[in-house]
């Protein structure tokens, strides 16, 4: 284990890890989580350790996207292993860039509308339809024209808030505040 830096001891020093239960808000809604915390060994402070930082704002924000109904950051991790898809792959098939969804995969906030797409992706039946929205033709014998509609109009909605929005990176659906991110 890598000694890290102790404010309280002014000196690198060996850390242990604990855990305990938070409450925090993500967006204006409540949830609870169990974090870890690295403790110095010599005075018992919080020292901070960047993977366990990281890995805490994963599981707020995967507890935030569990409470209102949107995939975690590990379940779209599995959609796209599911079929060995490179993340820049799993981009083109969603109409998005690789970046996007490296920031999924790492915690990031995905809208509605994104997080059906992804849902969408999950049948490999669906990935030449969602990538024909981009110009690839896609299977009218096993679509309905109904669904492909319905679909597009996500897909459409999705990238206009992307494209008009993403200078300022949020905006108001419904009233409330989502990442805009595409």
């Amino acid at each position: 284990m890598k000694k890290v830096y102790c404010g309280y001891c002014d000196q690198n020093v060996d850390y242990v890890i604990t855990s305990q239960e938070i409450k925090t808000k993500v967006l204006g809604v409540e949830v609870e989580v169990k974090v870890k915390e690295a403790r110095c060994k010599i005075c018992g402070e919080v020292v901070n350790v960047k993977q366990i930082t990281k890995s805490n704002e994963i599981a707020v924000y995967d507890e935030y996207k569990k409470k209102v109904g949107l995939l975690t950051s590990g379940e779209i991790k599995e959609i796209r292993g599911k079929y060995n898809l490179s993340q820049t792959d799993f981009g083109k098939i969603l109409g998005c860039g690789e970046k996007t969804i490296v920031r999924f995969e790492n915690g990031g906030i995905q809208s509605k509308s994104m997080d059906k797409l992804i849902r969408l992706s999950a049948k490999r039946s669906n990935h030449n339809f969602l990538a024909g929205v981009e110009g690839v033709p896609y299977n009218a014998e096993t679509i309905k024209d109904s669904d492909y509609n319905l679909v597009t109009k996500d897909i459409y909605h999705t990238k206009y808030l992307c494209e008009t929005n993403m200078s300022k990176g949020w905006v108001k659906t419904n009233g409330k505040e989502q990442n805009a991110a595409c």
